[in-house]
């Protein structure tokens, strides 16, 4: 079983200006995550959240309690930044070349 994460203290988003905290993802890199957490229900085709132990589950959003078994996660921070793309990696030009030559290539 994986070992629980805790949260990171929270920051400030150099982006949008509101609290982030982190979590370590099962890969080792941090994901930033909004601080309060989210209670949800899992479902397959609804938003993503992570999990104190670094991976990611689909599930929706309940706002009340319910029956049924609910988990509580975390929102990534990603999904609710208004300057996300602002700290999105760009891709080389050489990959965006070579990504473009193939999809214009007539066989």
């Amino acid at each position: 079983m994986a070992q629980l994460a805790r949260l990171s203290r929270t920051t400030l988003c150099r982006g949008c200006g509101k609290e982030i905290c982190f979590i370590k993802s099962i890969n080792g890199k941090s994901i930033p995550v909004d601080p309060d957490p989210i209670t949800f229900i899992p479902e397959a085709d609804y938003d993503k959240f992570v999990m104190m132990d670094g991976t990611v589950q689909r599930g929706q959003v309940v706002e009340e309690t319910v029956k049924t078994e609910t988990i509580i996660g975390y929102r990534s921070h990603w999904a609710t930044c208004p300057a996300a793309e602002d700290f999105r990696r760009k891709k080389n030009k050489s990959e965006r070349t070579k990504r473009n030559e193939q999809a214009h290539t007539v066989d």
